[in-house]
């Protein structure tokens, strides 16, 4: 099953969540996309927490890979 929306990434992050606005997912993916939006303010949090506190420097690549 393919989906009917189609959403163009080439004009950056914000102009993609301004198309993706008026478009009504259903419980179960909306909920998916809250899980992941914050596991992601989780994942930037903890890693700037590493970095003050413990003196840890995580790369892009390694905290990408942690996801």
């Amino acid at each position: 099953m393919a989906f009917q929306i189609e959403l163009d990434l080439s004009n950056g992050f914000n102009r993609f969540c301004l198309q993706a606005m008026p478009f009504r997912f259903s419980p179960q993916l909306l909920s998916l996309w809250r899980v992941a939006f914050v596991t992601c303010i989780w994942l930037i949090w903890s890693i700037r927490n590493r970095d003050v506190f413990e003196g840890v420097q995580i790369s892009t690549t390694s905290a990408a890979a942690s996801l």
